[in-house]
């Protein structure tokens, strides 16, 4: 496999990771009143009710959990094909608020889809932003683990591969030889085979 698509790849799961991380500090940000309406969900219902389509219920659930997967692990799939020097926990930090400053500062209230976080209920900025933290972290940590056992599988794979175990057809037999009785008169005498015969 290509080396790029490989980091990419294995960027794309770390991302997956992280955004389950990141759905938990949602789930305590929203119960201590700060977050409010999960950003995910917000954007995810005025996107589509942009292009005609007003999910509700399960529909907007799975909507959102969608897309919130596919963005982080998108996200992740760029990060795995930074430099290495930049994909440590913290280059992992600075990347999830940069994260949050282009979609939460930026593209987002420049589409009118919410607001700046200048703008924004109290709380839910700061809220937001450790979020990012926490998926950035979690990121550069399950990107780093996820290397390092491949690189071990790799490692080891060699050893596998000369590795193998011998069947049963391969197994020696020995047989025992067969008796023979002294010569007589400069010929060999038959073999005697019968059984409790001296």
């Amino acid at each position: 496999m290509n080396d790029v698509l490989r980091r990419a790849l294995t960027g794309a799961a770390a991302g997956i990771l992280a955004t389950g991380v990141m759905t938990l500090e949602f789930a305590v940000a929203k119960a201590t009143g700060l977050l409010g309406e999960p950003p995910p969900k917000k954007l995810t219902r005025r996107i589509l009710t942009l292009v005609g389509h007003r999910p509700r219920g399960a529909e907007l659930q799975l909507a959102t959990a969608a897309a919130h997967v596919g963005y982080g692990a998108a996200a992740g799939a760029l990060f795995g094909l930074l430099p290495r020097p930049a994909r440590s926990v913290g280059g992992g930090v600075l990347y999830g608020l940069a994260i949050w400053a282009v979609s939460y500062a930026g593209w987002i209230p420049k589409l009118h889809l919410m607001r700046p976080p200048s703008r924004d209920r109290f709380g839910r900025p700061t809220s937001m932003a450790l979020a990012h933290v926490v998926y950035g972290a979690s990121l550069a940590t399950a990107l780093q683990k996820l290397r390092a056992s491949k690189l071990q599988g790799n490692a080891t794979e060699p050893f596998a591969r000369n590795v193998s175990v011998p069947s049963s057809a391969d197994k020696a037999v020995t047989v025992a030889p067969t008796p023979t009785v002294p010569a007589v008169n400069g010929s060999p005498s038959p073999s005697i085979s019968r059984s409790g015969e001296r």
